[in-house]
């Protein structure tokens, strides 16, 4: 029967029945014996709480309807059985007149009635000789009065209203205006009014009635719930109640066919605190007001919830499934449990003085308050004869001040030194367990004034066999949810549980703060199948281990992510999701510890990123994949580990990035991938310090289409194969490269960029760390602006066997190299049927104070096709207003290094100059070494007017073309030393003189049409009498 309290209790309560009589509809107060209700007497009249005793089974038989007071439950201590079928379901309900409405309008008194899009609000319609007209006032200046609204709200039947403007103006008759009550009359036709036709009309809302306080459960008896309706749960008392609360029921919990609707401003649907496995199977919330739909605390086994659909009318405040551990819950949450009078919580400082404890059903302590005095209470903890009693502190807040601020726990009822178990407090507050090594555990907690002395502590009572010092082991429990829906509730679904397999399969989560929310909880986890949409938050996980698989799930325009998982130590496997019009990215992942696989998916339209992973410590699998129109970018990938590898992805018509990876410690591998038409970059790969393999991947209309940044002195390398840049905006590969990054661009095409074919920026290096560039069997064609341009210090590059034809750039070399590179190899390339003022370009700058100046060596190359028309700009931009006239196929300027221009077969009619030399020099023997060459002819005096220097001065390096080759191929003989003439004649004076030069009187005048310089043991005459005339600009003789 319990304790002596609480048969005190029962027994008032059922001598009160007992004394109020009723007649036979009517029921109430306690059972202390076996009832049945039955269906005969149905509807029953409920006049006071009921409670059903310790022992005591209360059974309900099929098709009663039992009608609830306001604020009136039932208690049970023993055993209710309420089994309905699905033709006559037991119903729980409110007592109210008449028990039903109709949508949207509420219907106590036929004659009046809102017209809104609940049964709450709208507005007020009456009905006058069988037409419905609108309440209205005569003047706009007048206002709707609470005293008006008070009157309609109780003539329809609820408890309050207030006036409201969003239903204010509307269309067709008006019936009565003027409407004046003074807030006492039973309807509005005792208030004063007229009959006017005139806006504005009366708009309001009704507060709803209290409702009855729901089914409570305290018993070690089983429940057995099934085909039964709850109705307008609102409160208990004066707090929110839950429509079934089961509390320490030891055995497997069944709820079938559970329909609860109507819920006014509740707590719960229903509220579970189990010990064994929970089976919740058709139960249907709908239409109610209410903070939670089910709620599971502190599982000790499996959760199992299929075909189940709850949705909120309310605020969404909690959640519509929550199962979690008591100990997350706040110290408010908790005081206020153990303050409600539940029989599993005891509050530390209130009745009962002793927790009477009994084997296998568990007690909760709680002290959750800070109180504004200093405290100080007891609480003694008593097992069953043979038992032991376990203290487990779940948590434990304590301020400093040890001494003041306390929880001491004694092996007995004596309270001496010599029994203290232990101490928790500021020092102490890790949670542990203590054990009696009797029958009785005494508690003392002190509190100082306004100071935090907070705890939640588990109690059982365990076998004397047993004797453990360490918390139980928590087992992995199961939790299942299939086939339901859930709909405007703050979390759809909620579960923080230690350890938990989570499967939720074939479901929908609308309109919530989170459609799912799973924290802290270890075991795998698994969404298969679902919906998210329309939610603030689609999917979150946390703080979580174990596996996690989304499969073949939709999320769809969430007003946030459509799906987060962060804080995460297992695995996730990512199959057959859809990511769309979330108004932030589609997937992101952040701060992951285990393998990302992401295959057969799709994220389209999201307003942040499609998919955006950040802090990956595995590896990731990423492979059939399709991001498109996002907003932010296709793919982001920031700070991995781990390998990257990805397979078969495009990434289309996106905002931002086709797809960005940055920071990557490890290998990067991108197959069969297509990015096309982004705003952005096709792809773009920042800091990967292992080797990145780019291969099979197409770029096309794109901002650039593969964008590469290193700067870290960390080593990368960067290998690009079989890769198609095409038609992109920018340029078709750029280039940022800093100490040793190493980029390798293989067997590629780069065609029809709109900026440029290959640019190259050396931003950072060291005389031992710099960068490598390396081109080779690739095809650079069709190029606006430039086909390869490289600048910076110390880099080497190695460019060859390139096929670089049909590239437009009037006003910028085809190739140009500027700065200090360290080294150019540019060997066995194929340059033809360019447009351009230079075909090939090398302007150094002053590298005398680098220890190892550049090598330049042009080998072995065909240059020939190649025109200058600047007519022919293609779209391209004019640099200047005033073109340089002058076109030259190779271009080699600045400062003198070790050049090297050989084997080359070079042949463009159609270019003004073959070789320019813009090298400054210290002495003019200094030169160029440009020898078996073929310039397109064996005319050497061709060949000496198409190699030049433009300088003024004439102390640019001499290009040593001698000897050059005699046919258009490498291996046609060089010109013999005999047939070279480099004899300057009086006609064509200018440049170096080798020789002698005599100008005599009757040739004169004389023009020297370009700078002359008199090189070593060279001579000119000149007669008496002989006039010379200099070429405009070209002033000096050199000597």
């Amino acid at each position: 029967m319990g304790p002596l309290w609480r048969r005190v209790f029962l027994v008032s309560l059922l001598l009160l029945g007992l004394l109020s009589g009723g007649v036979s509809d009517d029921i109430g107060g306690s059972f202390v014996r076996n009832h049945t209700i039955i269906l005969s007497g149905s509807p029953y009249n409920v006049t006071d709480e009921i409670i059903v005793g310790e022992e005591v089974t209360l059974t309900i038989e099929a098709g009663v309807r039992l009608l609830f007071p306001e604020r009136v439950g039932m208690t049970v201590l023993g055993r209710l059985i309420a089994i309905g079928n699905s033709s006559d379901r037991i119903v729980f309900d409110r007592k109210r007149n008449p028990p039903d409405y109709q949508p949207n309008y509420a219907t106590r008194d036929h004659d009046i009635r809102l017209l809104g899009p609940t049964v709450f609000e709208g507005r007020v319609q009456v009905k006058l000789n069988g037409t419905w007209g609108s309440l209205c006032l005569q003047h706009s200046w007048q206002q709707w009065r609470t005293s008006e609204a008070t009157v309609v709200c109780q003539q329809l039947g609820f408890a309050n209203g207030r006036v409201e403007s969003r239903y204010r103006y509307g269309t067709g008759r008006m019936a009565v205006c003027n409407l004046e009550c003074q807030g006492n009359e039973d309807n509005i036709f005792e208030c004063r009014h007229d009959d006017l036709d005139q806006p504005p009309q009366c708009s309001l809302t009704c507060e709803p009635t209290p409702g009855w306080g729901g089914i409570r459960s305290y018993s070690s008896e089983p429940v057995n719930i099934s085909n039964t309706n709850f109705q307008y749960v609102g409160q208990l008392h004066n707090e929110k109640a839950s429509a079934l609360s089961v509390q320490n029921d030891p055995y497997r919990m069944l709820f079938n066919e559970i329909h609860m609707t109507n819920f006014v401003d509740s707590q719960t649907g229903i509220e579970l605190l189990p010990v064994e496995e929970v089976y919740i199977e058709n139960v249907t919330i709908e239409s109610c007001a209410t903070e939670a739909g089910i709620s599971v605390l502190d599982p000790q086994q499996s959760v199992i919830i299929r075909s189940s659909h709850l949705t909120n009318t309310g605020n969404r405040i909690g959640g519509g499934i929550g199962i979690k551990m008591l100990d997350t819950l706040s110290w408010s949450d908790l005081h206020e449990q153990a303050e409600s009078g539940s029989s599993m919580f005891v509050s530390m400082c209130r009745d009962p003085p002793i927790i009477n404890l009994r084997p296998g059903l568990r007690q909760w302590l709680v002290h959750g308050i800070v109180r504004g005095v200093t405290s100080s209470c007891l609480k003694n903890i008593q097992a069953p004869h043979g038992y032991r009693v376990q203290l487990n502190m779940k948590k434990s807040e304590f301020d400093y001040g040890a001494s003041d601020n306390n929880l001491t726990v004694y092996d007995s009822s004596t309270m001496n030194d010599s029994c203290v178990l232990g101490t928790v407090d500021y020092y102490n507050s890790y949670p542990g367990v203590f054990t009696s090594s009797g029958s009785i555990l005494t508690l003392q907690i002190k509190a100082k004034q306004g100071r935090r002395s907070l705890f939640l502590a588990e109690v059982r009572a365990t076998p004397d066999a047993v004797h453990s010092t360490s918390s139980p082991n928590e087992s992995t429990r199961k939790i299942f949810f299939q086939d339901s829906s859930v709909t405007n509730f703050d979390n759809g679904i909620q579960i923080n549980i230690p350890k938990a397999y989570v499967h939720i399969e074939r479901s929908t989560f609308r309109s919530c703060y989170r459609g799912t929310y799973v924290t802290n909880t270890a075991g795998n986890k698994t969404i298969l199948g679902s919906t998210f949409g329309e939610n603030t938050i689609g999917l979150q996980v946390s703080n979580t281990e174990g596996l996690i698989m989304l499969e073949a799930t939709v999320f769809d325009d969430n007003n946030g992510y459509g799906s987060t998982i962060s804080s995460s130590r297992g695995d996730i496997f990512v199959s057959d999701v859809l990511a769309k019009n979330n108004h932030n990215d589609g997937l992101y992942f952040d701060d992951i510890g285990g393998d990302v696989t992401l295959t057969n998916m799709s994220a389209l339209d999201n307003n942040g990123y499609g998919i955006k992973i950040s802090s990956s410590r595995g590896d990731m699998f990423v492979s059939d994949i399709l991001t498109m129109s996002n907003t932010n970018g296709g793919l982001y990938l920031n700070d991995v580990s781990g390998d990257v590898t990805l397979t078969n992805v495009s990434s289309l018509d996106n905002r931002g990035d086709g797809i960005k990876l940055y920071t990557i410690t490890c290998t990067v591998v991108a197959i069969e991938t297509k990015l096309q038409s982004n705003s952005g970059q096709g792809i773009t790969l920042m800091n990967v310090f292992g080797t990145s393999s780019i291969s099979d991947v197409t770029v096309t209309g794109n901002s650039n289409g593969l964008y590469i940044y290193h700067d870290s002195q960390t080593r990368g390398s960067y290998n690009i194969t079989d890769f198609m840049s095409d038609g992109n905006r920018g340029a078709g590969v750029l280039l940022q490269l800093s100490y040793r990054s190493h980029v390798y661009i293989f067997n590629s095409h780069i065609n029809g960029n709109w900026q440029g074919g290959v640019s190259v920026d050396i931003t950072g290096n060291s005389i031992d760390q710099y960068p490598q560039i390396t081109m080779t069997n690739n095809t650079v064609a069709n190029n606006k602006r430039f086909a390869l341009h490289g600048k910076g210090e110390l880099a080497n590059f190695e460019i060859s066997w390139n096929s670089i034809n049909q590239n437009s750039c009037p006003y910028q070399p085809v190739v140009a190299f500027k700065g200090k590179p360290k080294c150019i190899n540019f060997c066995f390339n194929n340059v033809s049927n360019n447009n351009a003022r230079e075909i090939f370009s090398v302007l150094f700058e002053d590298q005398s104070r680098v220890v190892e100046k550049s090598r330049v060596l042009i080998t072995d190359n065909i240059i020939n096709e190649n025109f200058y028309s600047p007519s022919e700009t293609d779209g391209n931009f004019q640099y200047s207003p005033y073109p340089d006239p002058y076109s030259c196929t190779i271009e080699i300027g600045g400062y003198n290094e070790n050049y090297t221009v050989t084997h080359n077969l070079i042949d463009n009619a159609n270019m003004n100059h073959t070789l320019c030399s813009r090298v400054g020099t210290t002495f003019p023997d200094e030169t160029i070494n440009a020898k078996y060459n073929w310039w397109g002819t064996v005319d050497e005096k061709e060949i000496q007017n198409k190699v030049v220097d433009f300088d003024d001065w004439n102390d640019r390096a001499l290009v040593d073309y001698f000897p050059y080759l005699t046919g258009p191929d490498v291996n046609s003989q060089p010109a013999e030393p005999s047939i070279q003439n480099i004899t300057m004649t009086t006609d064509d004076i200018g440049g170096r003189l080798y020789g002698t030069l005599h100008l005599t009187e009757s040739g004169s005048p004389y023009t020297i049409k370009k700078d002359l310089t008199i090189l070593e043991n060279a001579s000119v005459t000149v007669e008496p009498g002989v006039q010379i005339r200099f070429h405009p600009c070209e002033l000096r003789l050199n000597r």
